[in-house]
């Protein structure tokens, strides 16, 4: 036989207890535990019978009445005995037969090897995990059987039972067995044999399906997945992996309906390169390719195919990427390949595409982060913590758009302070003690350009640009006498309230720190303005009168300001 096993008492039993003896022993279990005993010396003489080349004949008998001998005995288990003595009483007399069925396989008596391990099927096709862990008595100690000690006996023995069957021709059982044979075993060696089981069975029973189209490729997997030494074996038993490609290409000429042919060649050529096989792999790129399969991760993995015999196979991967939608690193890749091939015209004109890819992609992350267009609708909050008679009343709006963005802004303002920067700069000191506010109102217009980042949510962008603006500055009352320069006449105590037009020009630049739908914007703003001073009264002017109060003797009609001004708002950022 092809397989391998080794059943033995350490496999199967963990000592739970060793140090406590377990009770004494009633009848029952007394016919299990001499069971056991014969069970264990099995082990040796059929791993003598399997290690023996010529595998004699007649060291069966001796086996065999070993195993009838224990048998014996476990038939002598009575009915009304504990539940959980007869389950462990099943599993060991199972295990016998399946013994007795294995050594008639090696000697090659297929049929006998049937005839016993056909009544034990339904054992082994209920005793999951749910069957154990069986508890038991042995030698005065407790024993426990885990389900993880039996699952390579049970993965064996849908093995052996699948070749058996094949020997005899009974190819109906075998894709049963070879099934739950895969399903159970985790060792590679045997997966390779019960894999050829079931599709030498369905191919004798003529069902060339898409699970035949499967398992080819799972036969190649699998056989790859060996180590090296268990390759050697498997070769020598005519194992190869090429047996899952003839069985492939069988398939699909026995059942060309087959839908998705394609990929099931694009899968058994990964599978052929990692078994070292490029000529065979060429060959399924090119059927998967022939067969209209046109994935994307395949077409990349045939366009790099380096080991292809000539460059039409590559350039045809390469064509069909052509012909189908690319992302930008994807169009890059491309690009690549094609100049590989020498193909330069191709390589550019792909290389063009991906760099105008980025482009766009960028300004779809830049919209996306929140450097697109948004609205920025905030408060002057600090203006709003003065007394109610000195409070501003002020809101700004705008918007972003990339590094730009466009701010208006308008407040009331309420008894500020007055600066007389004009007289400041020509050394015109007050001659009085009088302090000067004025109320009206400030309205702005700035042009802000990011630098060196965009305006985004979630980031702190700093910014500089032109702020235009106007402010209407009514003063509070100013009370001086007036004398009329042509006729000398003075009129005393006059009171003035003076409007003083403001039309500015400064240089506003500062940061605006945005969150998710918030944003504090603070800022500077410094320049000049030209002003145009006016009395509010229609019996005075500054031409043609003279003024005790020293600013308004001295102030002209128009004058130069300057801007100076520090702000902090809050607001939504949507």
């Amino acid at each position: 036989m092809s397989f391998k096993i080794t059943l033995s008492l350490a496999l199967i039993g963990i000592l739970i207890t060793p140090s406590i003896k377990a009770q004494s022993l009633t009848p029952d279990e007394k016919y299990l535990n001499d069971a056991v005993h014969i069970y264990d010396k099995l082990n040796p003489e059929v791993d003598n019978l399997q290690s023996s080349p010529k595998r004699e004949k007649s060291a069966v008998p001796k086996i065999e009445k070993s195993i009838n001998q224990a048998v014996a005995l476990l038939d002598n288990i009575s009915p009304a005995a504990p539940e959980e003595l007869k389950k462990v009483s099943r599993y060991f007399r199972s295990n016998l037969e399946y013994d007795r069925g294995y050594i008639y396989g090696l000697v090659g008596n297929y049929k006998k090897m049937n005839d016993y391990l056909l009544p034990v099927k339904d054992f082994f096709d209920n005793a999951d995990e749910s069957y154990f862990p069986l508890q038991y008595k042995f030698e005065d100690k407790n024993y426990s059987i885990a389900y993880s000690n039996f699952e390579s006996i049970r993965a064996v023995y849908y093995s052996a039972f699948s070749e058996g069957c094949m020997k005899m021709k009974n190819y109906e059982l075998v894709p049963e067995l070879a099934r739950k044979g895969l399903s159970i075993s985790k060792d590679n060696y045997v997966k390779v044999l019960v894999i050829d089981y079931l599709i030498t069975s369905k191919s004798n029973l003529g069902k060339f399906d898409e699970e035949m189209a499967d398992q080819s490729i799972n036969y190649i997997n699998t056989y790859n997945s060996n180590d090296p030494k268990d390759k050697v074996a498997l070769d020598s038993f005519e194992y190869s992996y090429k047996r899952g490609w003839d069985c492939l290409l069988k398939t699909f000429e026995h059942n060309p309906t087959i839908t998705n042919q394609g990929s099931y060649y694009a899968r058994a050529a990964t599978a052929l390169i990692k078994a070292n096989d490029n000529e065979l792999a060429g060959l399924a790129y090119q059927k998967a390719l022939d067969a209209g399969y046109r994935d994307k991760d395949f077409l990349f993995e045939v366009a790099q195919f380096d080991a292809a015999p000539n460059k039409s196979l590559r350039t045809r991967a390469c064509d069909a990427l052509a012909a189908i939608s690319l992302d930008c690193y994807e169009m890059d890749r491309l690009a690549k390949l094609y100049s590989a091939l020498g193909m330069q015209k191709e390589s550019s004109a792909f290389e063009k595409k991906a760099h105008k890819c980025e482009a766009k992609n960028e300004k779809m992350v830049a919209r996306g982060s929140g450097g697109g267009f948004h609205l920025y609708l905030g408060t002057y909050p600090f203006r709003f913590m003065s007394p109610k008679d000195y409070r501003d009343y002020g809101a700004v709006g705008g918007f972003t758009a990339g590094k730009f963005m466009l701010l208006g802004s308008y407040m009331k303002v309420n008894k500020n302070r007055y600066a007389w920067t004009d007289m400041s700069f020509r050394n015109i000191s007050d001659n009085t003690s009088q302090n000067y506010f004025w109320s009206g109102k400030d309205i702005n217009l700035t042009f802000r350009f990011a630098t060196p980042k965009k305006f985004e949510k979630k980031t702190t962008t700093l910014y500089l640009g032109p702020q235009f603006g106007y402010s209407e500055r009514k003063l509070s009352s100013i009370t001086t006498d007036v004398t009329n320069i042509a006729t000398s006449q003075t009129d005393n105590a006059v009171s003035f309230e003076p409007l003083d037009k403001q039309y500015q020009l400064a240089l506003n630049y500062g940061a605006i720190s945005a969150g998710k739908f918030l944003a504090v914007d603070f800022n500077i703003s410094l320049g000049a303005s030209y002003c145009d001073f006016s009395l509010e009264n229609p019996k005075y002017n500054l031409k043609d009168f003279k003024f005790t109060h020293s600013y308004l003797d001295h102030r002209d009609e128009w004058h130069w300001g300057m801007v100076l001004r520090c702000n902090l708002t809050i607001g939504f950022y949507l």
